[in-house]
């Protein structure tokens, strides 16, 4: 079916248009997390949370999770309500999606919970490196964050996407055979095509 050359143009611009709305987000959320960060240290706040977790326990390490926890819990928080406007009423202004607000909501508590989840060991484990190498651990770090995004970036589509996502065999099983024999032309073998919500 041919699309007329208004419905194109309109199309384009629609497109460009949400490209620009992205865009302006991406910069106000870099922007707003620098203000907030900057204000958080420049007024005592982050010096009054940490004094507060490490009241927790006599343990610096269970002081520090708490710090880490207390802190991300904040950013999250104070974040909110940009991330609503980005994630949700962008999307659904241009018809990107058609998630309700609960099951939005639903993936930003799940969000919070796996970056909690994965913050505390990742802090602690820097900490560590930071405390028996105090010269050089920059260069350990660095060195450690390359295994460690490969592993992750494989583990991510199996272990973390579904948390958000669910997937289930296309049900066009003629264009999935198609485009399996696709990949296996290009060299890749595809045990399934999977379609995601």
């Amino acid at each position: 079916m041919e699309t007329s050359p208004e419905r194109e143009h309109d199309d384009n611009h629609r497109a460009k248009s949400y490209k620009r709305a992205r865009l302006a987000f991406f910069v106000a959320g870099i922007i707003f997390s620098w203000i907030t960060g900057a204000a958080f240290l420049l007024t005592g706040k982050s010096r009054d949370l940490a004094k507060s977790a490490g009241r927790i326990s006599r343990s610096d390490r269970v002081n520090e999770s708490a710090t880490i926890l207390s802190i991300t819990m904040l950013s999250w928080i104070i974040s909110l309500p940009l991330a609503y406007l980005r994630g949700y009423r962008l999307e659904h202004q241009y018809e990107m999606s058609n998630q309700t607000r609960t099951t939005w909501f639903a993936d930003q508590i799940k969000g919070l919970a796996l970056q909690l989840t994965l913050l505390v060991p990742i802090s602690q484990v820097m900490l560590w490196v930071i405390r028996k190498r105090p010269r050089d651990w920059w260069a350990v770090l660095s060195a450690m964050a390359i295994p460690f995004t490969v592993v992750l970036a494989h583990l991510a589509p199996v272990l973390i996407a579904p948390i958000f996502n669910t997937y289930q065999p296309l049900r066009d099983r003629e264009l999935a055979e198609r485009l399996k024999a696709l990949s296996a032309r290009s060299g890749i073998q595809v045990a399934d095509i999977m379609e995601v919500d």
